[in-house]
């Protein structure tokens, strides 16, 4: 119960959110952990070279994922790998718990120069080529301070298998 009142708290949809440079936001189902429970999944998979921030920003390095139930087109896991990925996955996590689908994100309006509408360019990409779709993240350098039990090194190996990791589990904060 939370605050006297008698109901349950979903965690199904708690978001994960890794302060690396650059940082890793993560909500919902993996593309293979949906596989496990026999949901038939595709993906859009979005290079921050077509996120309009990204690019005025100068750190295109990055991707925004989408894991889709192909048979209702329900979002059911949103990954981001790209600075301030915290930021954005808040949103990600809205359209994991409420159910949205491709088709809403695409029908909604996205704050234009922001890094949440990657979130909207990566659904209106399923189902169709967008340039540099699913590029590789070489020669990509990782910093990270480590204040978990190393469950962000796993996440990086997944999402970023090429990446070069420099881990300190110290931090002077």
């Amino acid at each position: 119960a939370v605050g006297g009142l008698n109901r349950k708290i979903d965690l199904s949809v708690v978001p994960g959110v890794i302060f690396t440079n650059p940082g890793v936001g993560t909500v919902g189902l993996t593309e293979e952990q949906a596989n496990d429970k026999g949901i038939d999944v595709k993906t859009s998979i979005l290079d921050l070279d077509n996120v309009p921030r990204a690019l005025v920003n100068h750190d295109a390095t990055g991707l925004i994922k989408l894991v889709i139930n192909a048979q209702n087109q329900q979002i059911i896991g949103v990954h981001i790998v790209a600075e301030n990925a915290g930021e954005v996955i808040y949103a990600g996590t809205l359209a994991v718990k409420f159910g949205l689908t491709v088709e809403d994100l695409t029908d909604t309006m996205a704050p234009y120069l922001t890094m949440a509408e990657g979130l909207k360019l990566a659904a209106l990409g399923y189902n169709k080529e967008i340039k540099k779709q699913a590029k590789m993240l070489n020669n990509l350098k990782v910093d990270a301070i480590i204040a978990s039990d190393g469950g962000v090194m796993e996440i990086l190996k997944q999402y970023a298998p090429d990446v070069d990791i420099h881990v300190s589990t110290q931090a002077n904060i």
